[in-house]
């Protein structure tokens, strides 16, 4: 994000911190954060919403113990990179019409190991509880 203020490139490494350790503790290889709630939670305010009523955006992020993904499409990519992420993720971008590619990339970037998720799909496992409390703690 251009120009974005020190103190959200900060909180963003505190939370990725935070959420490989969920990692660590539930297992996992990879957590997969598809809300509109948590996407502006690890981004320190980002927003990814297309509808302010909608529980999912126009965007995911991927967590691993290698990286933190902004999981998007060609038409959202730039606007999110310039307006809404801070520094400390990269980007997954996809066609916009075929979103089977961003279930591949995950797949791949967990190497077939478990998955969770706030919003899980087929062969994703529930966020454990204890995430989603020490969430509402910061």
């Amino acid at each position: 994000m251009s120009g974005a203020p020190d103190h959200r490139a900060a909180e963003v490494a505190t939370k990725l911190a935070l959420a490989r350790g969920w990692l660590d503790d539930s297992g996992a290889a990879a957590l997969r954060l598809r809300g509109v709630d948590w996407f502006a939670w690890i981004t320190a305010g980002g927003s990814g919403a297309l509808a302010l009523a909608g529980a999912t955006g126009v965007a995911e992020v991927l967590v691993t113990a290698g990286d933190a993904c902004i999981l998007t499409d060609e038409v959202e990519a730039e606007r999110l990179g310039t307006e809404e992420v801070p520094p400390g993720f990269s980007f997954h971008v996809t066609p916009w019409s075929d979103t089977d590619w961003r279930d591949q990339f995950v797949a791949g970037a967990a190497e077939r190991a478990p998955v969770v998720s706030d919003l899980p799909a087929a062969g994703e496992q529930p966020l454990p509880q204890f995430a989603r409390q020490q969430r509402l703690r910061l």
